[in-house]
């Protein structure tokens, strides 16, 4: 017959830190998503006429 141990361990000693943007990051994100969209909009104008 066989036999396996197997060791669970319940939780890791170290957190990992999760990359994120920080607040200016997500400010000229934001904006540069705004731009996209009012372009996307006046273009939207331009082809209807």
């Amino acid at each position: 017959s066989a036999s396996k141990s197997t060791r669970i361990e319940s939780t890791p000693s170290e957190v990992a830190p999760i990359p994120t943007l920080s607040q200016w990051g997500l400010i000229v994100l934001s904006c540069l998503l705004g731009l996209l969209a009012l372009r996307q909009s006046t273009t939207g104008q331009r082809r209807g006429r």
